[in-house]
């Protein structure tokens, strides 16, 4: 399996999709594979060597005729198509599995080696499959690697959806309903409740004597001997309204147990309190808190390993962090905590103060040389254009000098949770980047 050119192997990444969806649907149900296959070679030509340039002709002429071929011809072409993307970037092994053959049961590829864990590269830390790292057994692997989660590489480029500020407890009149919030109180009462639904229910009261019910439907017996009566505890979550009599609740609440100087009572190793704390996209089957956990320690042993591409003395010009320091700063804030503990920037959607406000005063402190609209609102707001953002992208053009940003020139392209629901798009984000890198002396 090749390593890859890392420009070209992110140009040709939009094939993996369909291939991995090959493995699992089946290739009768794989359309449209032809075309994508020649635009997406076509983009990748861009940063082809001339050793390279003569494999990604044979992986166009791989699937020719491929929506239109029986289904035997179809596995073939397919097993073609793998070997030489194989030879071009690095491929996962649920999908190399394509180039095995097929197997005996109909529309279906040969399935992925068991175990399903990735293979370690002595010569990569970050390609250490995730089963390897403490606390993580073959079940909790399988659902990361569901997820696409398979290497500590993985879990490092995973990054937080938002921040949850855990360093102020409220009390619990301070705490509004349908927001999530930081409780410190006292366990007055652990009761099991036995009503249409089984559930644990641990009533905490606070300093000004409000009282919340913290209840989980989901537990083991062996879960109540972490409630000891009169314990001090932390506890995070949504506040709900209580089902009878008013109140407040907590369903599945983060929990730390705090000891009489108010410090935790065990060793911490997720970060979960007394911090700005990372909040991921959900893991089917896997708590929010252990895999914080989870990314804790990929982020403690393997963020030394990452590679940064750019030259230390560009960095240090522009004051930017190394990638392992950005990270770092990333999964577990400590420097920008308090940026990030403020939520939504303004401009952004939920901001109270429109973009036409808050750009300028950005522009008026940091003076920027070039502007990258991430998706069309941003795009055509800076640009003053209706047009879509496909005929927007692709050229770095003057802003619209309401917004003060003088002689900076704009380069639209996608945003990043578009790029997630369609990976095909890629290629192109990637085009916009290098342009923009054109345009910065000392980048290109």
């Amino acid at each position: 399996m090749s390593s890859g050119d890392p420009s070209l192997s992110l140009a040709l990444s939009p094939l993996l999709q369909p291939l991995r969806f090959a493995t699992r649907a089946g290739v009768g149900r794989l359309n449209g594979l032809e075309a994508l296959v020649a635009r997406v070679v076509e983009q990748a030509r861009a940063y082809a060597t001339p050793g390279s340039a003569e494999r990604l002709d044979r992986l166009a002429a791989s699937v020719r005729g491929f929506d239109d071929a029986a289904e035997a011809e179809r596995q073939k072409a397919l097993a073609a198509l793998v070997r030489e993307l194989g030879a071009l970037l690095p491929i996962p092994l649920e999908i190399s599995a394509l180039a095995q053959g097929v197997s005996g049961s109909p529309g279906k590829l040969a399935g992925m080696p068991a175990p399903a864990v990735a293979e370690a590269n002595p010569n990569d830390p970050l390609a250490t499959p995730a089963i390897r790292l403490r606390g993580v057994g073959p079940a909790l692997a399988e659902k990361l690697e569901a997820k696409g989660l398979r290497t500590v590489g993985d879990l490092l480029l995973n990054l937080p959806r938002r921040y949850e500020d855990r360093r102020k407890p409220r009390t619990v009149a301070e705490a509004p309903v349908g927001e999530r919030s930081v409780i410190a109180g006292r366990i007055l009462k652990v009761a099991e409740a036995h009503g249409r639904r089984r559930r644990l229910e641990v009533l905490v009261r606070d300093t000004a004597g409000g009282t919340l019910v913290c209840i989980w439907f989901h537990y083991r017996p062996s879960f109540l001997q972490r409630f000891p009566s009169g314990a001090q505890v932390l506890v995070s979550g949504e506040v709900r309204e209580g089902y009878r009599g008013g109140g407040k609740v907590m369903h599945h609440p983060d929990v730390e147990l705090m000891g009489s100087s108010g410090e935790p009572s065990a060793p911490r190793d997720d970060d979960s309190f007394g911090r700005v704390v990372p909040v991921y996209s959900d893991v089917e089957g896997v708590p929010p808190r252990t895999f914080r956990r989870i990314e804790k320690r990929a982020v403690d042993e393997y963020v030394r390993f990452v590679e940064d591409l750019l030259p230390e003395s560009l960095r240090k010009r522009r004051q930017l962090l190394s990638l392992g320091e950005a990270l770092r700063e990333a999964h577990f804030p400590e420097t920008f905590a308090e940026e990030l503990a403020r939520g939504v920037p303004s401009g952004q959607p939920e901001s109270p103060e429109p973009l036409s406000q808050a750009l300028p005063q950005h522009a008026a402190a940091l003076a920027p040389q070039l502007v990258l609209a991430m998706g069309p609102l941003a795009a055509q707001s800076l640009l003053q254009s209706a047009e879509p953002l496909g005929r927007l992208r692709g050229r770095a053009v003057p802003a619209d000098p309401g917004y003060g940003l003088g002689e900076a020139r704009v380069i639209a392209t996608y945003h990043p949770a578009y790029l997630l629901r369609n990976p095909a798009d890629k290629a192109r984000a990637w085009a916009d980047l290098c342009l923009a890198a054109e345009q910065l002396p000392g980048m290109a």
